[in-house]
C-alpha cells in the first residue's frame, strides 16, 4: 500500500528554495577633493534698517500738521509744518 504521511508533512507545503543573489549595489565613486562642490555655508539673516522716509510720507505728515494748525485758528506756515514733518521722521 502506500506510503504514510503524517499532519505535520500535510500542513507545511514545500518550498524550492532559490538560489538567485540579490543584485549587487553600484558602486560610488568619490570624487577628489580638488573636484567636491564646496561647503554651503549658512547665512545668518541680517536685521533690516528701518526704511528711509518717502517724499510722500514726509508730504502727508506735513499735510497733517498743516490741518492741526488750520484747526487751532493759526496762520498757515507751510514750511515749518514741512520741516517739523521731516524733523519726526529723520529724527
Amino acid at each position: 500500500m502506500g506510503t504514510k504521511t503524517t499532519k505535520k508533512e500535510k500542513a507545511t507545503p514545500v518550498v524550492a528554495k532559490t538560489t538567485a543573489k540579490p543584485a549587487p549595489k553600484p558602486k560610488v565613486v568619490k570624487k577628489p577633493a580638488s573636484e567636491a562642490k564646496p561647503a554651503v555655508r549658512k547665512t545668518v539673516k541680517k536685521a533690516t534698517p528701518a526704511r528711509e522716509p518717502r517724499r510722500e510720507d514726509i508730504e502727508t505728515r506735513a499735510y497733517f500738521l498743516a490741518m492741526e494748525r488750520q484747526d487751532s485758528g493759526m496762520p498757515a506756515a507751510p514750511l515749518e509744518d514741512w520741516l517739523a514733518a521731516e524733523r519726526e521722521y529723520l529724527g
